[in-house]
């Protein structure tokens, strides 16, 4: 039941691997300090009312093999840089706004088992 927007401090986790703000009511964008997240293991981003685009700063999160977001509030599209992400094992991506777009190329991420 958090409101509001991501607080940039936490940013300053750095050994964090699972960060979940799933069924919440979080806004606005995600701060640019959650780059420094490069041990991000598992990210859960779903069911808030975020603004803007998934940042093109989640390539920064090489270790991850979950991303999970679904009815987030972002806009398409999905970055291209996804690709660089080959330790995805669980990739959920719905319900983005506005118009379509292009799937992104997943060849890279190899061990894929869930889209």
């Amino acid at each position: 039941m958090f409101s509001g927007t991501v607080p940039p401090e936490l940013g300053g986790l750095v050994n964090l691997e699972n960060l979940t703000l799933s069924g919440n009511y979080l806004t606005g964008e995600l701060p640019p300090a959650l780059t420094n997240l490069t041990g991000l293991k598992e990210l859960r981003l779903s069911s808030n009312n975020f603004t803007g685009r998934i940042p093109d700063f989640i390539q920064s999160w090489k270790q991850l093999d979950t991303l999970e977001i679904q009815a987030g509030g972002f806009t398409g599209p999905i970055p291209l840089n996804i690709s660089v992400l080959t330790t995805l094992t669980d990739l959920k991506i719905s319900n983005l706004l506005g118009d379509g777009s292009e799937f992104p190329h997943l060849e890279s991420i190899k061990g894929i088992k869930y889209l």
